[in-house]
């Protein structure tokens, strides 16, 4: 059985962070570059900009009755200093416009696995006061679940001890 060249979370996350810099939004994010991080940490003149991040998967797993199914919950993090509410309100809505594209299949991460399933995507927004109050940076991130059912390893045959 050939091996994969990376991990299944990374292939999911480099996916969507492709997906979603691939598609178009609303001004003024009409185009934004997303990255897959193991952490979004920013810090400073980052934050002058738009920082999207996709974190590679959590990774759950229950027995089926042909494989295990596997739950990948992909977080993506928006993050950006702030002046006033009117650029809160604009990452508010870029969020939801990342959602329904992949909730609507404009940003498809298919080619993982003909076996992945969009499960479904829900908004999370940390409300960190010192953060919005004394460094105006706005949190925004999205939670993205999919199921994949995979099959067992086999044991290779003939192996001696």
């Amino acid at each position: 059985m050939p091996t994969p060249a990376n991990a299944v979370e990374v292939q999911i996350a480099d996916a969507l962070a492709a997906g979603i810099t691939a598609a178009h939004y609303s001004d003024p994010y009409w185009r934004i570059t997303a990255i897959r991080r193991d952490v979004p940490d920013y810090e400073g003149p980052e934050l002058k900009t738009l920082q999207v991040s996709v974190v590679c998967p959590n990774e759950e797993m229950e027995p089926a009755r042909q494989g295990d199914v596997f739950t990948y919950t992909t977080t993506v993090v928006l993050a950006r200093h702030v002046a006033n509410q009117t650029q809160i309100d604009d990452l508010r809505r870029l969020r939801q416009e990342i959602v329904d594209a992949i909730r609507s299949g404009v940003i498809d991460i298919q080619a993982v696995s003909d076996d992945l399933r969009f499960v479904r995507a829900y908004t999370q927004t940390a409300f960190d006061r010192d953060a919005l109050s004394d460094r105006r940076v706005m949190l925004a991130s999205i939670a993205i679940e999919h199921k994949m059912i995979r099959g067992w390893v086999q044991a290779p045959t003939g192996a001696s001890a």
